[in-house]
């Protein structure tokens, strides 16, 4: 889908770190909404995560994932 959830938010981060020096960055496919999202990192920020939130961005993307795929 195009709206904000976790797998979304990781591809957002993901590209964000490899193509814009780690600075947030928007993508036209997805509906991403800072304050909905598991991290909380708006668009322009630079990307730091702690422990904490890390955790949260990995249980959120694997639940997803199992929710997405149910059979694998």
């Amino acid at each position: 889908g195009k709206d904000g959830n976790p797998l979304n938010e990781v591809r957002l981060l993901a590209a964000s770190l490899l193509e814009h020096d780690g600075i947030m960055s928007e993508d036209s496919t997805i509906k991403y909404v800072a304050a909905k999202s598991v991290t909380g990192i708006a668009m322009g920020d630079k990307i730091v995560l702690d422990r904490a939130t890390l955790a949260r961005l990995a249980e959120a993307f694997f639940t997803q994932i199992e929710a997405k795929y149910p059979e694998a």
